[in-house]
């Protein structure tokens, strides 16, 4: 064993191990220029290495990249030369072409029909000779007149305020100030026509929702869409104004109505099944089991991810008819939708009124209808199931016939009451407005029903619809079956603005305002009609700051920056706004798109 010595040498007092240290740094160093030489390819690759060599390489290097840009600049004015070149050779092409036929123009031989093809076919050069030398253009400037090219740029903009059926028609005048604007404003109404839900209507009866017979200044949809059979439908939020709530994820729940025959229904998204009917929801967008057949409505509810896809796919299957239950879609992370509780059949019309007075807007014009005046004959299967049917109609301003046939018994018409137990009713009458027509219906009587419209009573400006039908239990108040009618209008404002920007130079700022702008200072005067209320008033005054003020028989009712006063009382004078603010009751909901 070796003792210990309290004098053991270190490689401090070592003089040979500090050697063999000091030849270890250096060829260290060594090996690291080496490596550097082979990984840049240079011998010289800084000052240190040899500053001499390294100053005449820097040099050598500004004077190559000079010659690069020179290079470049050549190879940049050769493109602009062959360019032109191009150009010039299809426009001498052209006119070469030109004077041989303008030759051939004067030969005497020549017929008159032949004369005027040959001039077509000159005057036809002559645009491919001006479209040539429009095209002729390098990075946005034309070569041949040395003019940048122009763009139209065009952006607009809508406003609509929240809707009010005592807008009179003489508020849609449109009211604007500014250069490169035109602003122009559009009136809808909708009339919403629907029965409460029975239970015991068969899809084959709801085939007659919805028929109509042309409005010719309104369209009519339902809010629902009804497929016949096993299919898949995708539903696609990846445009419209839709779009930015489903931006983001969070639960849908959507309605579909599988009738009385019975389906099954699942919802896909991202190749996977995230809902299925008789499933229980299930967090997190995770697969669940397929779905099982179930009748009447069902809600299908899941967690939605944009990332997987702004769209789904419904898919039914049992082969029987179903619907999906459209605008009873809740966004991502909205509260549940309640169910639907009828088909609702919507007559919308539409009225642009860039100038007054705007037309009426009705179904019905005193000017051409359809060619069949409004005479329609369609048969249905009234289903198994014994009952009372009701039958919503509307014939708008003018008088139109509905007559109900069973086994060739009229057992319903417009004008005529109800019967019990089937009976035979009294030929129909013409009525306008809506109506609801009624009758009792047994399948032992015969299953086809038969709907005829103005079959002895055609006439020019015919429109109707037919806003629902329900099978109810026998016995059910017809009073209680009666759905109130819904009237809605709204008015868009549209604002439609354009500037001139040379490609490859700043545009000039989107705004209606510019240096050199009309003055804005302007006085319209507008007769508000006879009903009372609250008047609403929604100004753009875009970037720069404007004053708005109101006056109602020399008192200022409103201004801009003022808070809203009761009762028409007098207000202060407007103060500089700009951007979107509201006159009359202050902050409320608008909508604003561009």
């Amino acid at each position: 064993m070796l003792a210990h010595w309290p004098g053991m040498v270190s490689i401090h007092t070592n003089r040979s191990a500090l050697q063999a240290l000091q030849t270890l740094n250096a060829t260290q160093q060594t090996l690291a220029t080496a490596q550097n030489r082979v990984a840049t390819g240079l011998k010289v690759s800084g000052a240190k290495d040899d500053s001499a060599v390294f100053a005449i390489a820097q040099n050598l290097k500004a004077q190559n990249s000079g010659w690069t840009a020179a290079t470049q600049s050549l190879a940049r004015a050769s493109s602009v030369l062959h360019v032109t070149d191009a150009a010039l050779t299809g426009i001498n092409d052209l006119l070469v072409s030109v004077k041989k036929l303008a030759v051939a123009y004067a030969d005497p031989s020549l017929t008159a029909s032949s004369r005027l093809a040959i001039r077509a076919d000159i005057e036809s050069h002559f645009r491919q000779i001006e479209s040539q030398a429009k095209t002729g253009t390098f990075d946005g400037v034309n070569l041949l007149d040395g003019l940048g090219m122009q763009a139209t740029v065009r952006s607009s903009a809508s406003y609509t305020l929240p809707t009010s059926t005592k807008t009179p028609m003489s508020f849609l005048t449109p009211m604007s100030a500014g250069a490169n604007t035109t602003v122009s404003a559009s009136m809808t109404s909708q009339l919403n026509l629907s029965l409460p839900r029975s239970p015991l209507t068969p899809d084959s009866l709801t085939q007659i929702v919805g028929l109509n017979q042309t409005a010719v200044n309104a369209s009519v949809f339902m809010n629902r869409s009804v497929y016949s059979g096993d299919a898949r439908i995708t539903v696609n939020h990846d445009y419209g104004a839709i779009k930015t709530a489903f931006d983001n994820a969070g639960r849908v729940d959507i309605w579909v109505d599988a009738f009385v025959e019975g389906n099954a229904f699942e919802v896909w998204q991202g190749g996977k099944r995230v809902a299925s009917s008789g499933q229980a929801y299930v967090a997190g967008a995770s697969a669940i089991g397929a779905g099982s057949t179930v009748t009447g409505q069902v809600m299908l509810s899941f967690d939605y991810d944009p990332a997987f896809g702004k769209s789904y796919e419904i898919r039914a299957t049992g082969g029987n008819a179903w619907a999906f239950e459209r605008g009873y879609e809740s966004g991502p992370g909205s509260p549940p939708s309640s169910p639907p509780n009828a088909h609702s059949v919507v007559v919308s019309a539409r009225s642009d009124a860039s100038s007054l007075p705007p037309v009426d807007l009705r179904p019905e014009t005193a000017g051409a209808s359809p060619a069949s005046q409004g005479v329609l004959s369609r048969q249905v299967n009234g289903g198994t199931q014994a009952g009372r049917i009701d039958l919503l109609f509307d014939a708008f301003e003018n008088p139109d016939v509905v007559e109900i046939y069973q086994n060739g018994v009229r057992v319903a018409a417009s004008g005529q009451d109800y019967v019990a137990g089937g009976g035979m009713v009294g030929p129909g009458l013409a009525r306008s407005g809506q109506q609801l027509l009624s009758f009792d219906y047994d399948p032992a009587n015969g299953q086809t029903l038969e709907f005829r419209f103005n079959e002895n009573n055609p006439h020019d400006g015919a429109g109707w619809v037919v806003g629902g039908a329900e099978l109810y239990p026998a016995g059910t108040p017809r009073s209680a079956a009666h759905f109130p009618t819904q009237t809605t209008q709204s008015v868009t404002t549209f604002t439609t603005r354009e500037t001139f920007a040379s490609v490859g130079a700043n545009p000039r700022l989107l705004t209606p305002e510019t240096e050199a702008a009309e003055s804005a200072s302007k006085t319209y005067r507008i007769d508000a009609g006879e009903k009372s209320g609250r008047v609403d008033m929604l100004v753009d005054a875009y970037g720069g700051a404007d004053v708005v003020e109101i006056w109602q028989n020399g008192v200022r009712v409103a201004a801009s920056g003022q808070a809203y006063a009761r009762n028409g009382e007098a207000v202060p004078a407007g103060l500089e706004r700009s951007g979107n603010f509201t006159l009359g009751s202050g902050p409320i909901d608008v909508m604003c798109s561009i």
